[in-house]
């Protein structure tokens, strides 16, 4: 009666598919052991992504569930009853051993762990799982020839499904980085590679720069004799890929293998990681325009994750510049960038340079760990680029990444943005004859009259620079009667708002009022700074109002370095 029940209740794939997403891995683990028809249920959502690391969830899971309930056959082979138990990766891997390939298995995730059984039983998944499609391999440490070997061994041979391939090492070996390159180029399916690491040079050979490395020749060559054969055979030439990110090279790549490369073989190329470039002449800047030009025609996406400052002469901006004017075919759409320093170059600013391009086609501008950047262009972005939704600036630490008040003359044409962040300072310039208030008043409105007209924001984060550890007069600003909350009363759709904790501890009834009033979607809110949104006693009380009207309401808190803490 009671297999029976169970049976007409997990027979409902919607019920099963509805429980289960709110279940972590050892639940679901856990609950496949009690009968062999809950394990027959869950099992795909048990296997729909696994995520395996140090002291992880899922790893101890997967242990316990290889070790018990895997198979019967496993655990017959391991001489163990149902109640056994004998949870070790070498165990696992000894269960796991018996069966021939897990099919379900779509997506896999793993972090670093020192633990060589567990990298047998990782590479083992791996190795059998002919139907992946997306693998994750996460290290927080210099990858070893060893570890890479298993993976780019099931890449090479057992996984022909695969398409999107992310590698996020601290660093590794150019042995190893010319084989993971040689490896994804010669796979049917690729389409999405992302290499986040760089490559230390200081464990390997050095290569002398000056010198075309011959392993750069063999990658082109391989390019080429497979475009070759493609061709004779009638089938399309070229790469799958769409997303690319190469190893970042300290050093740069070679011009020799970059232009041949982007101009020729990666036709389908849509996300570009924007690589470093060894020893650009005038002759190389526009042959690498021309080569994204013909050879990348649907590039739309740019980013890049290596700090433009570390270079000492203008190879950084002539990459940029290269870049920037040779995906003009499609019009650029989103464009990332880390570390950004954009005052460095002598040649000029690379942000006016993007508006000049691509301010028309522009939908996403994202600046994280931002180094420099001035007011103007951020006032030039947001009135220049008309199709903006998203636009972030996350200054690192105290770098001047700050829009001026003085600097918001000319109106704001983004009116579909979604999501705005950005760090404000009170700077104005004061005529003679004026005071320094009414300027200052005159400028404030004009800010906040300009974000107030942007009514399809939904994510709005509104920081302050600190001159000296003092922000002055701009805790005032999100005030009703003395400062320029009201201008923010047409922000309907507003669904997270963030701002430093100063200004919270000089909120009050009036203030959270009007935002549950007029902010009807507000779901979470952050506070940043040194200093809780819980400031005091009646801060408390102010703020558990709230979450008695909005029970689903988030408070959310980062520190002053920007890491969540609540």
């Amino acid at each position: 009666m009671q297999e029976n029940a169970q049976h007409r209740v997990f027979a409902l794939s919607e019920l099963v598919t509805l429980i289960a997403q709110y279940l972590s891995p050892r639940d679901i683990s856990r609950w496949m052991m009690t009968s062999k028809t809950f394990s027959r249920r869950l099992e795909p959502f048990f296997w729909s992504h696994p995520v395996l690391g140090n002291c992880n969830q899922h790893s101890t899971s997967l242990v316990q569930y290889a070790c018990h309930f895997l198979s019967l056959e496993a655990r017959s082979n391991l001489k163990l009853s149902p109640t056994q138990a004998a949870p070790s990766p070498e165990s696992a891997s000894h269960a796991l051993a018996t069966l021939p390939e897990y099919p379900r298995l779509r997506k896999f995730t793993i972090h670093a762990h020192e633990s060589i059984a567990f990298l047998s039983l990782y590479s083992h998944l791996v190795l059998h799982s002919p139907n992946l499609t997306e693998l994750n391999l996460q290290y927080g440490f210099k990858s070893d020839s060893l570890s890479m070997e298993h993976y780019l061994k099931a890449l090479a041979t057992t996984l022909p499904c695969l398409q999107r391939l992310t590698i996020k090492y601290k660093s590794t070996d150019t042995t190893t980085a010319f084989r993971l390159l040689e490896v994804c180029f010669a796979h049917p399916q690729l389409t999405d590679l992302q290499c986040d690491f760089f490559v230390d040079e200081d464990h390997c050979p050095a290569i002398e720069y000056d010198i075309y490395d011959p392993r750069f020749a063999a990658l082109v060559k391989s390019l080429r004799d497979k475009d070759k054969a493609n061709a004779d055979a009638g089938q399309p030439t070229g790469l799958r890929l769409k997303s690319l990110s190469l190893p970042d090279l300290l050093e740069g790549y070679p011009t020799d293998f970059l232009i041949p490369f982007l101009g020729s073989y990666v036709p389908k190329l849509e996300r570009l990681c924007i690589p470093r470039v060894n020893k650009l002449d005038e002759a190389d800047v526009r042959r690498l325009e021309e080569a994204i030009e013909i050879g990348c025609p649907r590039l739309q996406h740019l980013s890049s994750n290596w700090n433009n400052s570390d270079d000492e002469s203008d190879e950084g901006w002539k990459t940029f510049i290269s870049v920037l004017r040779g995906c003009t075919k499609a019009g650029l759409r989103t464009y990332q960038t880390e570390f950004f320093k954009d005052d460095f170059f002598s040649q000029g600013s690379i942000t006016e340079k993007l508006l000049l391009y691509h301010g028309e086609t522009l939908e996403e501008i994202e600046f994280p760990e931002c180094f420099r950047i001035s007011s103007r262009c951020i006032q030039s972005i947001l009135a220049t680029c008309r199709n903006l939704r998203k636009f972030r600036m996350e200054p690192y630490s105290e770098l001047p990444c700050d829009l001026h008040f003085r600097d918001v003359l000319t109106e704001w044409v983004c009116r579909d943005i979604t999501v705005l962040d950005l760090r404000l300072e009170r700077q104005v310039d004061v005529p003679e004859g004026r005071s320094e208030g009414e300027v200052m008043a005159e400028a404030a409105q004009r800010v906040y009259s300009q974000i107030g007209r942007l009514v399809k924001l939904e994510d709005l984060r509104l920081y302050y620079y600190e001159h000296c550890g003092r922000v002055g007069w701009l805790v005032y600003d999100l005030m009703l009667e003395i400062g320029w909350l009201g201008e923010l009363a047409g922000l309907k759709n507003l669904r997270h708002f963030g701002t430093d904790s100063h200004n919270w501890d000089f909120m009050g009834p009036a203030e959270v009022e009007f935002m549950d009033t007029n902010w009807p979607k507000l779901q979470s809110i952050t506070s940043g700074g040194v200093t809780s949104l819980y400031g005091s006693r009646s801060q408390m009380d102010l703020w558990n109002r709230m979450k008695e009207r909005r029970p689903y309401i988030v408070y959310n808190e980062i520190d002053p370095h920007g890491i969540w803490v609540g």
